[in-house]
């Protein structure tokens, strides 16, 4: 099972036509922040969203790339994969991509059982002294229920 270590300056990049998908950027961004509070973060700040087309990064950032196909809403599939520095989230439209980041939110334990409600997960457990210095490992991703691309 891999892990998410939200101590790392994450970025996410979006795609040059945000329609339909600003908000769940802005919830991924805030979510992450939230995590690296209960990781242990003295000060956590939400990853910067920045414009995909307007960037220069450099090549050793840990970023998160969102994406989507100009498609119809009918459209809605999704997939995501996670490495330990690139997250890329891909939608076949822009609803499929808002799908797409929360099923990545999903996966690292956040759930919503109510409207404006959520559960966080519980921090992850730290490791022994002289490992990591005793530092959490990062939150775990659970498997994905991954739908399929809507084609």
């Amino acid at each position: 099972m891999a892990n998410f270590d939200v101590s790392k300056n994450w970025v996410i990049l979006l795609p040059a036509n945000k329609t339909h998908m600003e908000k769940a950027a802005e919830d991924l961004a805030r979510y992450i922040g939230l995590l690296a509070s209960l990781n242990g973060a003295e000060a956590p700040k939400p990853p910067p969203l920045l414009d995909a087309h307007d960037s220069t990064l450099e090549e050793t950032v840990p970023v998160i790339i969102l994406n989507h196909e100009d498609r119809d809403l009918a459209h809605n599939g999704f997939s995501w994969r996670a490495m330990p520095d690139r997250v890329e989230i891909l939608g076949d439209s822009s609803q499929g991509l808002c799908k797409g980041i929360y099923s990545f939110l999903a996966a690292l334990g956040i759930s919503w059982p109510a409207p404006g409600e959520e559960i966080l997960p519980p921090p992850p457990a730290k490791t022994p002294k002289g490992k990591a210095q005793g530092k959490a490992q990062g939150f775990p991703l659970s498997a994905s229920k991954a739908h399929v691309p809507s084609d």
